[in-house]
């Protein structure tokens, strides 16, 4: 599988991230061909200075030789996440 990707992230004020993907994905078997297109879009936010979260929707869109052979048709996907940061590192003296 060869894959091309382009990102293209900002920040539209502090604490908060936006990302957009698009992906191409080509099947390398001798002869390269289109297998997929894959385009996300992912929204970060931090909460206060230990909370993060993110959002992230995505969608991929086979060709048809793709369709004909994999039987696939478009698909989406969504994706959420929190983490908390613990304090410190590791082994650090209290």
């Amino acid at each position: 599988m060869r894959i091309v990707k382009l990102q293209l992230g900002l920040t539209p004020r502090a604490g908060t991230g936006l990302r957009v993907y698009a992906h191409r994905f080509d099947r390398d078997r001798g002869d390269p061909s289109a297998f997929a297109y894959e385009h996300d879009v992912v929204v970060d936010q931090a909460v206060g200075g230990r909370w993060t979260g993110w959002l992230m929707g995505g969608l991929v869109t086979p060709p048809d030789a793709a369709r004909a052979a994999f039987a696939g048709a478009r698909s989406g996907q969504v994706f959420a996440s929190v983490s908390y940061k613990f304090g410190g590192p590791l082994g650090a003296a209290r």
